[in-house]
């Protein structure tokens, strides 16, 4: 099992981030690799199945996605997901309002399935692909949120 945790702070209020974030049908927008969702059902809301592809090094893989958690809790919003498919993972994101900004903090934990040779390949390869790529995810997301309203 691999695990991913970054953050970013985006100059927006956090209820504006979290509404953008969570909407599935934005997610290709600024999430890394991500397709339009292929089939969705629901709005987004817990229990929501969102059916997409995710391109890494160059292979367009298929993934589920259904939304676990999708609530305000106390002073923050959180989202989580659990993905499966090509890479199963559990993401959680977590919107705080930090002054009067967004705090954005993901974590996440993924394993890439097959034998002893996709454990190194995901050690060496993959690892380092998902660390660069949730680090620009951040970065669009930072950008769209702070351009778009």
């Amino acid at each position: 099992m691999s695990f991913i945790k970054k953050s970013i702070v985006i100059d927006r209020p956090a209820d504006k981030v979290y509404k953008f974030a969570t909407d599935p049908a934005r997610w290709f927008q600024w999430y890394v690799g991500l397709s339009e969702p292929e089939n969705m059902y629901g709005s987004g809301d817990a229990g929501t199945k969102i059916e997409m592809k995710y391109t890494i090094i160059g292979m367009n893989l298929s993934l589920k996605c259904e939304v676990v958690e999708n609530t305000e809790k106390g002073d923050c919003y959180v989202w989580k997901g659990h993905i499966t498919g090509a890479i199963d993972s559990f993401q959680t994101w977590t919107y705080a309002p930090y002054e009067d900004k967004t705090e954005v903090i993901i974590d996440i934990e993924y394993e890439v399935p097959g034998s002893l040779l996709g454990k190194i390949a995901d050690t060496f390869v993959v690892e380092k692909i998902q660390e660069n790529a949730m680090e620009q995810t951040l970065k669009n997301l930072k950008l769209i949120c702070e351009s778009k309203f």
